[in-house]
């Protein structure tokens, strides 16, 4: 009253002119606090206003204002975030994210065993050197004659060139003791044994889908784990899902149809598998039904406790704090008290009287 602001419009409009941009508290305060309020209009987000209370003026009865009550869009984000619902939801996606790693874990555990178990053949299955070398030795005796040819041709002997002629059929560059394909019974390919550089390739394979696999749960898990809405959540699971999908389309897309069939028409490679291992624990531990029912369920819990108190609530709290000036460690809620504020609007009280000089 003492200021000569008697209704709340008029303390409404005098507040208005101290806090709009480029204003009075822009003007007297420090450019620290012009780039205070730029950092938090960032990092708040944008408002969103609603119909509050009736405010009373103190002093009259009869004179009242309608507040409006304010929310900032990242702090209701992270409350939403730390509630029940969405952190069982996100429970769910993050068991349906690993129970889908469980088929490739198994098809991994396959193919070690495979890889170790399989009959190697640590001969020259593929009779490769053979092949070079007789191929070697027809081309250069194809060579010799073409050249002898044409040096007669060119001296005059009057002797047509032979019809060009490629290398003889590739049956006759292969080796005697070449076996026929294997057949059962049913017409299938049967394959007894890999080469050692079909091993060493399988061994590639496992090193490398083992690498992507734990790729891929830490950082599926770390992209699940930050969104913190539920359709973004959701799309996101859906796109991890997808990941695992690409070598299907990859094979259909880029091998041929005459390897496609081929690969159908070969029987299963039998081998003495390792698997499962001895003893009633082992197999239980490594059993599908412990992973996906116990094992997974309880890492799920773990990673949505550790996302809750490590980066949730205590982002929530800071946002709070900056942009509602709240929460027991908020040291504006501490020490901007009334008191500060009397005190520092006194001081620049000078400000608002051009012809006033400082004490």
């Amino acid at each position: 009253r003492s200021s000569g602001l008697r209704h709340l419009s008029a303390a409404l409009d005098f507040c208005q002119q101290l806090l709009r941009p480029s204003g009075f508290c822009d003007q007297s305060l420090p450019v620290t606090f012009v780039m205070y309020r730029k950092q938090e209009e960032e990092k708040c987000g944008s408002p969103h206003f609603a119909a509050g209370s009736d405010y009373v003026n103190p002093y009259d009865d009869h004179d009242s204002l309608q507040t409006v009550e304010v929310s900032y869009e990242k702090p209701g984000t992270f409350e939403t975030a730390s509630t029940y619902r969405f952190r069982l939801f996100l429970f769910l996606i993050l068991v349906i994210w690993w129970i889908n790693l469980i088929g490739e874990f198994v098809s991994i555990i396959n193919l070690v065993d495979f890889c170790l178990n399989v009959n190697v053949d640590d001969g020259d299955p593929f009779h490769t050197l053979d092949v070079l070398q007789r191929m070697k030795k027809r081309t250069s005796g194809v060579f010799q004659k073409v050249t002898k040819r044409m040096s007669s041709v060119l001296t005059g002997d009057g002797q047509a060139l032979p019809s060009p002629r490629g290398v003889e059929d590739v049956t006759s560059v292969l080796p005697e003791n070449l076996m026929p394909t294997p057949r059962d019974a049913e017409g299938s390919i049967v394959i007894a044994s890999i080469a050692r550089p079909q091993l060493v390739t399988c061994w590639i394979m496992v090193v490398v889908r083992v690498v992507l696999l734990v790729y891929m749960a830490g950082v599926g898990s770390v992209f699940i784990v930050t969104t913190y809405s539920f359709p973004d959540l959701l799309m996101n699971a859906v796109a991890l899902a997808f990941v695992f999908e690409l070598p299907v389309f990859l094979f259909a897309l880029l091998v041929d149809k005459h390897d496609k069939e081929l690969m159908e028409s070969m029987a299963p490679i039998v081998f003495q598998s390792t698997l499962p291992l001895c003893g009633r624990f082992f197999q239980t531990i490594t059993s599908t039904y412990f992973i996906g029912l116990v094992l997974f369920p309880l890492v799920c819990i773990g990673l949505v406790q550790w996302d809750l108190h490590v980066n949730i609530l205590p982002t929530t709290e800071a946002l709070e704090c900056l942009c509602f000036q709240r929460g027991p460690r908020c040291v504006t809620n501490t020490y901007f008290q009334r008191s500060w504020w009397d005190e520092h609007w006194e001081n620049v009280s000078w400000i608002l009287d051009g012809n006033a000089t400082r004490n």
